[in-house]
């Protein structure tokens, strides 16, 4: 039986229903929930709630690094002008490209960068399907196999302190715990199983399929972050905390792709300010310190979808994800 939520009609009424309940009893995010000095990586920061929450960080003290394809100049100009900080840089990233990935990463590392906060927030929801230079479907790759690949280069060289995956001298005491946040969607609740018969492969889906293989996509990087936070649980705490936000839809450049019907439909959602105010809570809030593994839907924590939440699954999602990356040298 098929989805009905997987109609993108019947979605969007759905968002609406759902924004309209749940800001009754926003997060408690508090004006003192500072990160004075702390680095941040945004992805995806030219428009939209990567725009708004590197600009929000950036208010509060972070240091602020946006990663994104364009608009770097104007964009980090944009920040700085609003928040009058000069702890704002840009740095070119094409999650289309896993050798860019895997440079972006390298240069990182180059410069003894240590990150603090990574949230991944760069996705894309097309039309319809679309191969990368890599071989991928173009929406498999930007939202899982370009974040799995960046998280597991910037874990394993250090850049997000660890000692599972780096093994350094210990973090000193009072040092916060370093935090991964993914935007997501709560698309992946819906989707089908992933079918591991064909892990990753390509399909040619048109408009109709599209909401349901961008579900697939979340689902796929749910179950890699649900396993992510299982191995960095020491068992007396978290090595990293790792948390992941459906923002609900608002008004973004996400479906840009969908044409003139989908900009005037996103014009009745929230803002991209409103739209990070959960996102700045993951980010910063005290409440979640020497926690992880948390998964809210906009100002609500909800469980994960028990596929991806499913132990075996992703451990499978992680063995397979890495033998099929071996032939392109980015981890």
């Amino acid at each position: 039986m098929v989805n009905i939520k997987l109609n993108p009609i019947i979605a969007g009424i759905h968002e609406l229903i759902d924004i309209k309940n749940n800001m009754k009893n926003p997060l408690p995010l508090l004006k003192n929930d500072r990160i004075d000095g702390r680095t941040c990586l945004v992805t995806g920061g030219n428009s939209g709630l990567g725009l708004a929450l590197a600009t929000e960080l950036a208010r509060r003290g972070g240091r602020v690094i946006l990663a994104m394809r364009r608009e770097l100049e104007t964009t980090v100009n944009k920040i700085r002008e609003a928040t009058k900080s000069d702890k704002v840089q840009a740095m070119h990233l094409d999650l289309s490209r896993l050798e860019n990935v895997a440079a972006f990463c390298d240069h990182l590392k180059k410069q003894n960068i240590s990150l603090d906060i990574c949230v991944l927030n760069a996705g894309i929801y097309p039309r319809k399907s679309k191969k990368t230079p890599d071989g991928f479907d173009q929406a498999l790759q930007i939202n899982f196999i370009a974040n799995y690949v960046m998280l597991r280069r910037l874990l394993k060289d250090g850049t997000v302190p660890n000692t599972t995956f780096h093994r350094p001298a210990a973090r000193e005491p009072g040092l916060p715990v370093p935090r991964i946040v993914l935007i997501s969607s709560e698309a992946h609740l819906w989707s089908k199983p992933i079918d591991f018969s064909r892990f990753l492969a390509y399909r040619e889906h048109g408009f109709l399929k599209s909401l349901s293989r961008y579900a697939l996509s979340k689902l796929y990087i749910h179950t890699f972050i649900c396993e992510l936070a299982r191995r960095l649980d020491t068992g007396s705490g978290p090595d990293v905390s790792v948390f992941s936000l459906c923002p609900g839809a608002f008004r973004s450049n996400i479906a840009r792709d969908l044409g003139r019907i989908s900009g005037f439909a996103m014009r009745v959602f929230p803002t991209a300010d409103a739209a990070a105010l959960p996102a700045l809570y993951l980010c910063c809030s005290k409440d979640l310190a020497e926690k992880t593994q948390k998964c809210y839907y906009l100002h609500r924590e909800i469980p994960s979808s028990p596929l991806a939440a499913d132990e075996t699954n992703g451990k499978r999602v992680w063995e397979m994800t890495e033998r099929l990356l071996e032939p392109f040298n980015v981890l």
